[in-house]
Order: structure tokens, then sequence, then C-alpha cells
């Protein structure tokens, strides 16, 4: 029997995570994305450009199709402090299709991940979020955990005033969090929002004393983050500044996928999902078999297009 190669001794942790990492490294596994996969190992994101040009091409698509839906005098009139975003426009607008199904970033992220990824969310943004920091895994969550991650590309130069994408580089290294992290089951409030974990993520930031960062790419490039990086929208200075970016979300094939934030995981009822595979239009299972023990008082949102029940 050949032995194995250090790829093949975890398949169920991403390669990017592995213990094994600098084997994985050292052998070449990673090819040309070696230096993508160090940097999303050690500080849970990476930057890569995709082409200024090319991408250019993309943005005035995208910004063709989808300002109407968008009234950006009059946010910027009352100084609004929420952003703005389109949801899935990849339904409407073939160009935000292409680019959630780029093949250089799925090629990238099979090959960093070790798993096929597909897109199951888009999010197209005018302006600024002013988004508080967040980990998408209370969100979007995957067993075996860490298949799944985010892809924001600048569709535009941003501008530190238009409320810059923030990070923190190491966050990923914090423990997931699940409601019984944070709260009791007998008091577990199915209905809360992801306030329910801001604290904890405040406190474990000053402890770490991680440092915040903030994005301000040129058109073509695009930030992508792991599961647990703690990310959010840094506050709009100018409204007079747009910040039109697209963030894909990817899942990774032969996982669970479930919402933390509605599961009391992982011994109570357990939100799974039925994600949407945007290259196919089709919703992937997300739910173990029936008989699994985690299965016996599921909440199940399979009854729901994913589309409306994503909570990122």
């Amino acid at each position: 029997m050949p032995a194995l190669q250090s790829a093949d001794l975890l398949p169920g942790i991403p390669r990017i995570d592995t213990p094994l990492f600098e084997d994985l490294l050292a052998e070449g596994v990673f090819g040309s994305y070696a230096k993508v996969a160090h940097q999303l190992h050690r500080d849970g994101f990476a930057i890569v450009d995709l082409g200024a040009d090319r991408i250019r091409a993309f943005a005035e698509q995208i910004r063709l199709a989808l300002k109407p839906a968008f009234d950006l005098d009059r946010w910027a009139a009352e100084r609004r402090q929420g952003g703005l975003r389109l949801q899935d426009a990849w339904r409407e607008c073939d160009t935000v299709r292409e680019l959630a199904l780029d093949s250089l970033i799925l090629d990238l992220l099979e090959k960093v991940y070790g798993r096929v990824p597909f897109a199951f969310q888009s999010l197209n943004f005018p302006v600024g979020t002013q988004q508080h920091y967040h980990s998408d895994a209370v969100h979007f969550h995957s067993d075996p955990p860490g298949f799944m991650c985010g892809v924001w590309v600048a569709l535009e130069d941003i501008h530190p005033d238009a409320g810059a994408l923030e990070y923190y580089p190491g966050s990923h290294r914090l423990p997931y969090l699940q409601v019984r992290d944070v709260m009791t089951l007998e008091h577990n409030d199915q209905k809360s929002g992801q306030e329910l974990f801001h604290p904890v993520w405040d406190a474990m930031i000053k402890a770490h004393k991680l440092e915040r960062i903030l994005f301000t790419p040129r058109v073509g490039q695009a930030l992508i983050w792991v599961a647990n990086l703690l990310h959010g929208g840094s506050p709009v200075i100018d409204h007079s500044r747009s910040r039109w970016s697209q963030v894909t979300h990817y899942f990774f094939a032969d996982c669970h996928y479930y919402t933390p934030m509605h599961s009391q995981w992982p011994r109570g009822p357990i939100a799974w999902r039925d994600p949407l595979d945007i290259a196919t239009g089709r919703c992937r299972s997300g739910a173990p078999d029936p008989q699994h023990p985690r299965s016996q008082g599921l909440v199940s949102f399979s009854s729901l297009p994913d589309c409306l029940r994503s909570l990122d």
C-alpha cells in the first residue's frame, strides 16, 4: 500500500487549517497559490488581484444593471447609518453570476481548501455597509467546520472615507462560537441576532490585542477571508462617495451546512441549511441522514429557498 501524502491524512480539515500545513507547503500541494494559502493560514485573509481592466468591465455592467435598485441620493442626504445591499442579484444580472463563478477564484479555493467550492450567495453594495464586525461562522457554518469562506471584490477604487471593509488579522484563530457558548439552553432565544455575540467578540479582540485593518483596494483587487475571520464595515465619513463591491459566499462539497445562530449545537435542534448552488440553480442537501443522531429534533430551513433565509 503506497504511503499517504500529507494532503490525504486529514481530509476533514481545510488544508489551510491543518496542523500539517507546513508539510503541505513543502510538498508543493498549493502550487502557484502557495503565497495565498500561507496568508489564509497565518492571517485568516488573503488579497489577490483579479485584474483591473477585467473587473472594471464587470463593474460597468453591474453598476448599470443594479443602480436603479438603490436610492443613493436619499441615502446620502439622510446620512443613513446602515448600508444598502442587494442580495442574490445573480438571478437578474448575468454579470453578477459570472463574477461569483469566476474560474480563477474557484480554482484557487479548491486548491487551498482541498475540496470543490460552490457559490451559494451573492451580495452587491453601492456604498459602505457600516456593519458591526462579525464572524460569518455564526451565520453560515459547516460540519466538518471551516469549509466556508467569503470573497469581496472591489468594483472601483475604494477610499477610506467611503466606509471601507475592516478586518482583524489573526481573529480566525479564535474559537468558533455557538449559542451554547454565550447562553444556557433554557434561555436560548432562537430569534436572537448576531448581537448575541458582540460582547464576546469585543472582549476577545481586547484580550488578544488584535489590530483593526482597513481594506482600501484598487478596482480588481479581492479579499478572501476564512469563515471565522472578524470583519465588518467601517463608518462612512463622506456620504458622497460610493463603494461598489461584490461579496460572494462559498461552501465546499461533501459537508453538512447549518446556521449556528439558530441552533442548539450539538445536541438540541439544528437549523440545517440546504444552500443553493448558484452554478446549477439547485439546492444542495445540507442536513445529515434522518437517522443521524444530530438529526433528531432538527429545525430545518429546507422549506424555504436559501436566498430567503440567509442571515448575513
